[in-house]
C-alpha cells in the first residue's frame, strides 16, 4: 500500500518534475531498489524475495540497479554472484548495473549488464574512483560524515540512468538506510517530489544492524561482508579493514598508494580523519609482506618534480589548488633535483621544499612547496588561479626551476 502522506515537493528545485504526464497509479509504478551489495540492501532483497507478505508490488515491478565504482573487495563480488544473482535470474528479476564513463559528467555512464539472468557482478566497474583520486592527488573526503565521492560515482550515475529510462514517469525508491540511520534516510528524504518517493523498508520494520546480520545468517548461514573500497574511510573500524587486507593484498597497496599521493599535496589529508597514516595501521598489524612490496612499488616507479600552491580563502571555495609538474624521472633523480631548491623538510617519510607554509585555521592565507612523489598526479589548475596568485603575492617573481 502506498504511504498515506509522502514528502512534499521542493518546487523551485523540483520545478520541472510538476509537468508529469498523466498521474500513474501506485499499484503500477515500477520499484526501484537501490542495490548497494552490502548488509542492508542484501536483507531487504532476502526477505523480498523468501516473504512475499512484506512487499506490496510484484516481482515483475522491480528493478535491482547497482552503480559499481570499481573498487569493491572481491569477496563481496562472490557473495552476491553466490547468494543473490542466482535468486535474481531464477525469479527474472531485472538486474541493471551501471557506472561512470569517465571522470567527466559530459561522458555520461556505461550499462555494464541490463538482464534478467544475472551471474556476473561487475566490481571492476568502467571509469575506477580510485583511479580519479589518485589522479587528483587526493583521497575521499568525509567532511561532517558526508560521503562525497559515493554520490558522484553512485548516486549521479543512477539518477543519470533513472532519467534516461523513466524519463518523467513516476516510480517507487527503495534506499537500504537501516532503522540505525534515521537522520540519513531524513536527508534522503528532502530529495522525494512528484516523480519518486523514497522508502526504507529497514526502517518500516524496525530492523537495525543486528536485525539485518541475523537475518543474512539466518537465511543463507554466512557472515555477509560491509559494502566498500578498499580505500574507504568509513570502512568499519581498521581492525576490519586490516583483516580483510590480509585476504586481498592489492587492496591495501591501492589504498597505501592513495595515501601516500594524497599526503604528498597535503600532509594534512591521509585517509582517516584521526590524522594516523593507514601505513601505521599496516606496520602495527605485522603486514610486512605488503609493505615490502609497497615500498618497491615506490622505489621502481616513474617520478615526478611538482610545485603545489593553495589559496585558502575566507569564503567558498574555501581553497583553490595548483599542481604543475616540472620534471619526470627516476626516484632518487627527483628527490636529488628537489634538494638543489632549497631547505628540504620531512614529514611521515615525504620530503619537500616549503616557499610558503599554511598556518592550520589562518585564512586568507597561501601555501607553496615543492615536492617528489610518483606520476600518477595530472597537472590541475583553474584558468583564473595565476591572476589570483599573483593577485595575492604582489607579483614576487617565483624560483626558476632548471637542472
Amino acid at each position: 500500500m502506498p504511504p498515506t502522506t509522502r514528502p512534499a515537493p521542493h518546487i523551485g528545485r523540483h520545478r520541472a518534475t510538476l509537468r508529469l504526464r498523466a498521474f500513474l497509479p501506485w499499484s503500477q509504478r515500477k520499484v526501484v531498489f537501490n542495490y548497494g551489495l552490502g548488509w542492508d540492501s542484501t536483507a531487504i532483497l532476502l526477505r523480498w524475495l523468501f516473504e512475499p507478505e512484506s512487499r506490496d508490488f510484484e516481482l515483475s515491478q522491480l528493478i535491482v540497479i547497482t552503480a559499481q565504482v570499481g573498487e569493491e573487495f572481491e569477496q563481496s563480488k562472490h557473495l552476491v554472484e553466490t547468494y543473490i544473482y542466482p535468486l535474481l535470474a531464477f525469479l527474472h528479476i531485472r538486474t541493471v548495473q551501471i557506472a561512470r564513463r569517465s571522470a567527466s559528467d559530459r561522458d555520461g555512464i556505461v550499462v555494464l549488464s541490463d538482464t534478467r539472468h544475472p551471474t556476473t557482478c561487475h566490481v571492476a566497474g568502467a571509469h575506477r574512483l580510485g583511479d580519479m583520486l589518485m589522479a587528483d592527488g587526493t583521497a575521499p573526503q568525509y567532511a561532517h560524515g558526508r560521503h562525497f565521492c559515493a554520490q558522484r560515482f553512485k548516486g549521479w550515475p543512477i539518477g543519470q540512468w533513472l532519467s534516461q529510462e523513466f524519463g518523467r514517469t513516476p516510480y517507487r525508491s527503495i534506499i537500504g538506510y537501516n532503522a540505525d540511520e534515521l537522520r540519513r534516510a531524513a536527508k534522503a528524504a528532502d530529495y522525494a517530489d512528484i516523480q519518486r518517493a523514497h522508502e526504507f523498508p529497514l526502517i518500516a520494520w524496525g530492523w537495525g544492524r543486528i536485525e539485518v546480520e541475523s537475518y543474512i545468517r539466518q537465511v543463507v548461514g554466512v557472515e555477509w561482508e560491509k559494502s566498500c573500497c578498499g580505500f574507504c574511510p568509513f570502512a568499519g573500524g581498521r581492525a576490519d579493514l586490516v583483516r580483510r587486507y590480509r585476504q586481498e593484498p592489492a587492496q591495501a597497496l591501492r589504498a597505501l598508494r592513495m595515501e601516500h599521493l594524497s599526503l604528498s599535496l597535503n600532509p594534512r589529508f591521509g585517509l582517516f580523519a584521526s590524522g594516523v597514516p593507514l601505513r601505521t595501521t599496516v606496520e602495527a598489524a605485522g603486514l610486512t609482506t605488503i609493505l615490502a612490496r609497497f615500498d618497491a612499488e615506490l622505489a621502481f616507479t616513474p617520478w615526478a618534480l611538482y610545485h603545489v600552491r593553495r589559496i585558502y580563502r575566507e569564503v567558498a571555495p574555501l581553497v583553490d589548488r595548483s599542481v604543475v609538474t616540472l620534471a619526470t624521472g627516476a626516484r632518487a633523480a627527483m628527490l636529488t633535483h628537489l634538494a638543489t631548491l632549497g631547505e628540504v623538510e620531512v614529514e611521515g617519510g615525504i620530503n619537500r621544499v616549503y616557499l610558503r607554509h599554511h598556518t592550520p585555521g589562518l585564512r586568507p592565507s597561501l601555501e607553496e612547496f615543492f615536492v617528489a612523489a610518483p606520476t600518477t598526479i595530472a597537472d590541475k589548475e583553474k584558468k583564473c588561479f595565476t591572476a589570483m596568485w599573483r593577485a595575492r603575492t604582489s607579483g614576487v617573481r617565483q624560483i626558476l626551476l632548471t637542472f
